[in-house]
């Protein structure tokens, strides 16, 4: 199985370390040309090492694109129209509160969402009651 991803190194920590080219199992990690060296086929197609069993072909093409080169590509070569929230700050979007956003994120998202808030707060203390409950039992 081959997947292609959009993920890119400037998002995070943990996805800097990330290559063009991985193997799901990390047999493999690096350049399309570091693959084509470990994984190559000769000229009737027959390959020389397979990616089998439960392992994806991972290729991630815009790995070292800039969060500008994203959106240069979606406006001036897509065209294609995107959410506003973007262009009101917003960096994630997907969950409201998302535990990898930062405080300003989140700050900005329960000042949008104001029930959200709400929300959360009676969940917790539900979730309190609830344990104290337990533990009298």
């Amino acid at each position: 199985m081959v997947c292609i991803t959009g993920v890119r190194r400037a998002e995070s920590i943990k996805r800097a370390k990330r290559n063009s080219v991985e193997i799901s199992s990390h047999k493999f990690s690096g350049t399309i040309d570091q693959f084509n060296a470990v994984y190559h086929a000769d000229e009737d197609g027959t390959f020389h090492q397979c990616i089998s069993g439960k392992d994806k072909l991972i290729i991630n093409p815009i790995i070292d694109w800039t969060d500008n080169d994203v959106w240069s590509f979606i406006r001036n070569y897509m065209q294609v129209p995107y959410c506003e929230l973007y262009d009101q700050g917003f960096h994630r979007l997907g969950c409201i509160l998302c535990p990898m956003s930062n405080a300003a994120t989140k700050r900005k998202a329960l000042q949008r969402y104001p029930n959200i808030r709400t929300a959360f707060l009676r969940a917790i203390e539900f979730i309190s009651k609830e344990r104290k409950k337990e533990r009298k039992n």
